[in-house]
């Protein structure tokens, strides 16, 4: 599977990272020394913690990330990462599904994809940015700067396209995704 989707199996954003981790424990130190936050669970508590930091207006940048689905399975890990003080509109976030596949190496092989807020529609639901390469490859700096690559490569998945989500935002992208296989 190349591609996100929708609840209803309905094709959205392809993927643009391979993650190559020894397990989920590793992954995650990984990306928390790249600076990007593990998200809390979606629950209902969770959501009450949210929106009491709303209510606030104190910070929660480890507020649950609305949920994405691969292979008919919604995200494993969630992180986000906060570039300015609007830790609603303005985070960058990745989304990663385990997938049961274990290289000779005993890595296991993780999806990913990675986009950004750009506001709210409704004044409720997150407006995901368009431009998907740029987040790809912002966070490919950052994972780049925490010297927790062991190797990579950017390969073409799926051609150039322009699309939209379930809510209906517009994204486009050139298709192409890093392989990294992590310290």
């Amino acid at each position: 599977m190349k591609y996100t989707e929708t609840l209803t199996g309905n094709r959205q954003e392809p993927i643009n990272y391979i993650f190559l981790a020894r397990n989920d424990s590793h992954l995650i130190a990984a990306l928390q020394k790249a600076g990007w936050i593990l998200t809390d669970k979606v629950a209902i508590s969770s959501y009450m913690e949210a929106v009491k930091a709303l209510l606030s207006t104190k910070p929660h940048p480890s507020t649950p990330i609305s949920p994405s689905f691969w292979n008919a399975k919604i995200q494993d890990l969630s992180f986000a990462k906060v570039p300015g003080t609007n830790w609603l509109s303005n985070a960058l976030h990745v989304k990663i599904w385990r997938t049961n596949f274990v290289l000779k190496d005993g890595n296991n092989i993780y999806v990913g994809m990675v986009n950004a807020n750009d506001g709210f529609e409704w004044g409720v639901v997150p407006k995901i940015a368009p431009d998907l390469d740029t987040e790809r490859e912002l966070f490919y700096i950052d994972l780049n700067r925490s010297g927790k690559i062991e190797s990579h490569v950017k390969v073409q998945l799926v051609k150039p396209l322009i699309g939209k989500n379930f809510i209906g935002d517009q994204f486009f992208t050139d298709g192409q995704v890093y392989i990294i296989s992590v310290q």
